[in-house]
């Protein structure tokens, strides 16, 4: 298990050269609890404290290291909304399975009455289309995917 932190229970990036975990904190650690392999609530609750932005669940915590990628701070994608959402839900956390598909969907429906279009990705802390690392394009499949998920579930 190279990926588990003994002291948290978060699974994290592991690097074989350095025979270390990654130090960058990101909604890729929601998978185990997403996909079943792991049922550890409070690494699970660790994350969405960390991550849990105004508009939603960013992709990592914020990195000063001058570093800039796709998915990261503030950003908030829809599919990370949905990982986040079910390892809520498999980990028994209903509550923040619910405040996470609210926020959500009041984040889409917010920006959608202000653009009249779904979008890419937005940014968690304005609650606002996200054009940080480039224009941000109109999206249809998986916001509205997730949207609709949810607003069916909620």
């Amino acid at each position: 298990l190279y990926m588990l932190d003994g002291k948290t229970g978060i699974y994290n990036d592991y690097n074989f050269n350095s025979d270390k975990l990654s130090d960058v904190l990101s909604a890729a650690s929601f998978f185990p609890a997403f996909s079943g392999v792991s049922d550890n609530g409070d690494a699970v609750n660790h994350l969405v404290c960390a991550l849990e932005l105004p508009f939603g669940i960013s992709a990592s915590v914020k990195i000063n290291n001058g570093t800039s990628f796709q998915w990261d701070y503030p950003n908030v994608w829809a599919a990370l909304q949905y990982i986040a959402f079910i390892a809520c839900k498999n980990c028994g956390l209903n509550s923040q399975a619910k405040k996470i598909a609210e926020t959500y969907i009041a984040l889409i429906d917010k920006t959608y009455f202000e653009t009249g279009n779904l979008w890419e990705k937005y940014n968690g802390i304005e609650g606002s289309v996200s054009n940080h690392d480039y224009n941000a394009p109109p999206m249809l499949g998986w916001t509205a995917g997730v949207y609709m998920f949810l607003k069916s579930i909620i």
